[in-house]
């Protein structure tokens, strides 16, 4: 099954892959759909098949919807199909979009990944080359940094392709034209890769006897690179077989080990009781607590997933500021004369008519127009906006309890999209920081910062707590 648009669901076109897609629709799809269409990375990768490195701008990661998001998208994750000319460059984009499916998908579609790698890895391997510059050059091209990083990158359930790297590289140890300096240049390579714990002290006990070889900086003799040669192999190697023997039957099942490629070796990162925790982790419901909660992606990325605000409003505006900023990093639509006299975001009240709570003295010592969303987390408690200009001295009221973001600009438009039409650094991060108010009394909040410089503010109170 494949991603269907809105547009190409409009038109009548019935087949089985279009009924299959309609079958797995509802309201709440309908707004993965609109973050898949309206996401240019996303649309790119789902739609067109096309793999430039995910960058997490509307952060997506965050979202506490995302478990539910990552089993959807399972239905239609796309296969790799490179491009031969730039294959590691496209594997290297296309296992970026990994955390945004399901754990269970990234397993299915470990064999399909393997085998593609497993013959562009035949191609490229520098074994058969018979001419000493031939082969280092090939050395060169089969270690290239794009491949590095993919390997580096591959999550835990695709362990096994990554030692069949690993190995195929330490076989080229033996090889008649690898010199100490090629031998460096390979375990060099492989340290990068952050592989299993026993695989990396085979990796690294072998660095060792490199080490211990090299450490003459004169040229040496035929014989001295060949004893040097063969000591590295025969630690290597020795190494190895111990790990498959010592570990094969822990880390495997008999289930994992019928499905292992008979002529390679192969390995599972996480233990059974790993596994469990983390499908515990993730399988949580969407509405249980998780706002302080690491997670875990397929890359191995640790993450925090926010958790969705009750208040309607507010839920639905900051997807609203989320979204469009991701847009605005793609498509720049810069409209430097929109500005509004009305200091609140459009369909929000005023947070300066607000007559509920204790009394806040705000003053803006800051170079930057600040717009204030503060509400109560009810469904259908009231969203309270308002924007602060330079200089500006004003008095609100805020009810204990209230969450609140500060957002920093310049040129405030009121649009519920992007309220600003100046922003950098501190607009991001204000997105990022969410703040309770506890306040008993009367207080005072005073924002500081130049144009281009960190924003801040000052709570003498300590009323604004970090969420």
């Amino acid at each position: 099954m494949r991603f269907f648009t809105k547009i190409e669901r409009q038109v009548a076109i019935d087949n089985l892959e279009r009924q299959a897609f309609e079958q797995i629709q509802s309201q709440e799809t309908m707004l993965f759909n609109d973050w898949i269409e309206s996401n240019v990375l996303l649309h790119s990768f789902f739609v067109l098949n096309s793999y430039h490195d995910y960058t997490d701008r509307g952060m997506l990661l965050q979202n506490a919807l995302l478990p539910k998001f990552r089993e959807y998208t399972a239905n239609f994750f796309p296969d790799f199909l490179p491009n031969q000319d730039t294959f590691w460059v496209d594997f290297k984009g296309y296992i970026s979009y990994l955390p945004l499916t399901s754990n269970q998908k990234s397993k299915e579609i470990q064999p399909k990944i393997a085998s593609k790698l497993r013959v562009r890895n035949e191609i490229e391997n520098p074994v058969l080359m018979k001419e000493s510059n031939t082969f280092e050059q090939a050395v060169y091209t089969f270690m290239n940094d794009e491949k590095i990083l993919c390997y580096g990158s591959f999550p835990a359930e695709w362990g096994t392709i990554k030692l069949e790297f690993i190995e195929q590289s330490l076989n080229l140890l033996s090889h008649q034209h690898c010199t100490r300096n090629i031998a460096g240049f390979i375990l060099k390579k492989l340290r990068l890769l952050n592989p299993h714990k026993e695989a990396a002290e085979v990796i690294e006990n072998t660095w060792k006897v490199y080490q211990s070889g090299s450490a003459n900086k004169q040229e040496n003799s035929f014989l001295e690179r060949a004893k040097l040669r063969k000591g590295i192999v025969f630690v290597a190697l020795l190494s190895f077989v111990a790990l498959f023997i010592g570990l094969g039957n822990k880390l495997f099942s008999d289930d994992e080990i019928s499905l292992l490629p008979k002529r390679y070796s192969s390995l599972v990162y996480f233990t059974v009781q790993q596994r469990k925790s983390i499908a515990a982790i993730l399988s949580k419901d969407k509405d249980t607590n998780v706002n302080s909660s690491v997670y875990t992606n397929n890359g191995g990325q640790a993450f925090t997933i926010r958790e969705t605000f009750e208040n309607l409003a507010a839920e639905a505006l900051y997807a609203s500021l989320t979204s469009s900023l991701s847009q605005q990093y793609f498509n720049p639509n810069f409209n430097q004369d929109s500005t509004t006299q009305n200091k609140k975001v459009n369909n929000t009240k005023d947070i300066t008519s607000n007559t509920i709570g204790e009394l806040v003295k705000v003053k803006n010592s800051s170079d930057y127009c600040v717009l204030m969303i503060a509400f109560i987390e009810s469904p259908q408690a009231p969203l309270w906006t308002g924007a602060f200009e330079p200089k500006e001295k004003n008095n609100i009221r805020l009810a204990q309890g209230m969450k609140l973001l500060f957002l920093p600009g310049k040129g405030f438009n009121g649009r519920p999209s992007l309220p600003f039409n100046e922003w950098d650094f501190n607009y991001d991060q204000g997105l990022e920081n969410i703040y309770e108010y506890s306040g008993t009394k009367s207080s005072a909040l005073v924002f500081h910062g130049k144009w281009g410089e960190e924003f801040n503010f000052a709570d003498p109170y300590q009323y604004f707590v970090k969420k």
